[in-house]
């Protein structure tokens, strides 16, 4: 029985529960166990979370097919829910380490290879974290889990000696003075409109035609006195 016990790892509640779940029942199969001796055995193959689970069920299970219905039901999941945490996302109110135990918890009991649930982790990280975690590598979820719980420290240390930017108050600027108006007075009083010239102009152009026309004009023919006649002696 020793040897064989080593057929069947022990589950924590993470990883292929399937997987787990035939092992269990081939070595039940090997060994013409009945269901009271199987039911005794089986915390030799449970640990962590997983055994917690088996001690909470109540009531307990008394046959074979009970303890599996359960434990079906706690860790293998249907196609739907094996897809459902690919698009999870840290949220802005959790740190990286809940957002791990968030993931993991959720797919428990799924065929899930680790390096790809590593990957699916990273990518739903928020954005200081995977700047600092990305490039690490991480290829195991103990890695990830490190790495993670250390780029916190360094985004929660940066956050707190940054200046709050929105406290700091800048005086109003000086209002710039009215280009419209500046410095124009002088230039408008010595400038005349281009109107005011332009009728000055036409009553300059009308009194020198006024004068040429009179200059001009014909006076009459004046009559010149007459020779006085030759007195004839």
């Amino acid at each position: 029985m020793a040897s064989l016990s080593n057929l069947v790892p022990r589950f924590n509640g993470t990883g292929n529960a399937r997987q787990w779940l035939r092992k269990v029942e081939c070595l039940r199969q090997h060994q013409k166990m009945t269901d009271e001796v199987y039911l005794n055995l089986l915390p030799l193959y449970l640990e962590g979370p997983a055994i917690t689970w088996l001690d909470s069920l109540q009531p307990a299970p008394t046959t074979r097919a009970a303890f599996e219905e359960a434990f079906k039901q706690r860790y293998v999941q249907d196609s739907a829910a094996q897809t459902a945490f690919l698009g999870d996302q840290q949220r802005s109110d959790e740190s990286g380490v809940a957002f791990i135990e968030r993931v993991m918890e959720k797919t428990t009991g799924l065929e899930i290879p680790e390096v790809f649930l590593v990957q699916v982790i990273m990518n739903g990280l928020s954005t200081d974290l995977k700047s600092i975690v990305m490039p690490q590598g991480a290829r195991t979820l103990q890695a990830l889990s490190d790495q993670v719980r250390l780029a916190q420290k360094t985004v929660d240390a940066t956050k707190t000696s940054s200046p709050n930017v929105s406290a700091v108050t800048t005086p109003d600027p000086a209002p710039l003075p009215d280009r419209s108006t500046a410095h124009r007075p002088a230039e408008a009083a010595e400038r005349p409109s281009w109107s005011a010239g332009r009728d000055q102009g036409s009553c300059q152009e009308a009194g020198a035609e006024a004068t040429v026309s009179t200059s001009t004009a014909v006076a009459p023919e004046t009559q010149q006195p007459a020779a006085p006649a030759s007195t004839v002696l």
